[in-house]
């Protein structure tokens, strides 16, 4: 008999990463306490673990050994997988391996997939002919077999719909805001803070010229979290801080502007805007690019501004860090945004609703 409305289920989370990994806990992890309110037990599988990122990110070539080893961890953890009502799984089972042998090991299989980024298009878009041919198809296969599909915004959802998903679930990567106090609008000198990973920094390349122009103009200086340790600017002055779950929120409240420089591509329209929730979480005014979810996260002169230009960026940048008043007002607006629509208050009850609605199918 299928679970009821109030029944248990269990649910195999079949993650990417370990706990460092941004998407693995954010799309999946922060949910398990919620989900347990609602007599969902998740069960977390990372299929790397946190050593593999720290090297990877240290550009030390020593994350290739774990990322092999990582393989039959894997196919270790679909062993048990017949046990769960659901299983959720973080874009792909087993990345550059073909569909056919995913959609093996999940048949009979009740199972969700989750998508933050546009993972397609490592496949579709490959420089090589071989990889377009052999697994361009790969991600479009696995969701026409889904029993459901989340996806972080409209190009992912778009996609899924083209590739006969059966049912799909848009929700943006929400934050937990009791991780995010609300502190007084800082006092010092400007600080525009960014954060990410080595991954993605070298998006704030694209703006370092206006970056170098507010900075001289104001004294401001680029406060940046999660980057490379040799990550600079010219003549950008930076602060660099590690990445810490612990730390984070309180590193984004003492900045006075959070930023989000994109490039126009592809990959780029798949981003799901996290930066923008977290600083806006903090009550932190944001300038950003107007990509993909960006424009739907940022309301022009509410909660700040979007800039495709350096001109524009320089504009936005000096409005916000010359006219605190302002920027103060436009931040607490994006704090009560995400309190309406980006929290995981709002969303946990959305998620645990599909995984039932799957056990139940």
């Amino acid at each position: 008999m299928p679970p009821s409305s109030t029944q248990p289920i269990r649910v195999l989370a079949l993650t990417r990463h370990a706990e460092q990994g941004s998407s693995s806990r954010l799309r999946m992890m922060q949910y398990a306490p919620a989900l347990a309110d609602q007599n969902i037990k998740l069960d977390i599988a990372p299929m790397l673990d946190d050593a593999y990122l720290n090297a990877l990110y240290q550009g030390t070539g020593r994350h290739r050994l774990p990322g092999l080893l990582s393989y039959p961890r894997r196919l270790q953890q679909m062993v048990s997988a017949g046990q769960y009502d659901v299983l959720w799984i973080e874009k792909e089972l087993l990345p550059w391996l073909p569909a056919w042998l995913e959609r093996r090991l999940l048949r009979g299989q009740r199972f969700v997939l989750d998508y933050d980024d546009a993972t397609f298009h490592r496949y579709d878009q490959h420089p090589s002919t071989w990889v377009r041919r052999l697994l361009g198809n790969k991600i479009q296969r696995l969701i026409a077999q889904a029993d459901a599909v989340i996806v972080g915004n409209a190009y992912l959802a778009q996609y899924a719909q083209q590739a006969g998903a059966q049912h799909i679930l848009q929700l943006p990567t929400v934050v937990n805001l009791t991780d995010y106090p609300l502190v007084p609008y800082p006092d010092g000198p400007p600080r525009i803070g960014w954060i990410g990973s080595p991954a993605t920094e070298a998006y704030l390349t694209l703006i370092a010229a206006p970056l170098a122009a507010v900075c001289q103009q104001t004294g401001a200086y680029l406060r940046v979290i999660g980057t490379s340790e040799g990550f600079s600017l010219p003549d950008v002055p930076t602060e660099r801080f590690a990445w810490s779950s612990q730390t984070e929120g309180a590193l984004l409240s003492a900045c006075h502007v959070g930023i989000m420089p994109l490039p126009d591509d592809d990959w780029a329209e798949g981003k799901c805007g996290f930066k923008l929730v977290q600083y806006m979480a903090v009550a932190r005014p944001v300038v950003a690019t107007p990509i993909g979810i960006n424009q739907q996260l940022v309301q022009p002169g509410i909660n700040g501004y979007l800039a495709s230009t350096a001109e524009g960026w320089q504009a936005a940048l000096l409005d916000l860090i010359q006219h605190p008043a302002l920027a103060e007002k436009q931040g607490l607006a994006g704090r009560h945004q995400v309190a309406q629509h980006y929290s995981l208050a709002v969303a946990a009850p959305q998620v645990a609703q599909i995984l039932r609605a799957v056990a139940q199918d």
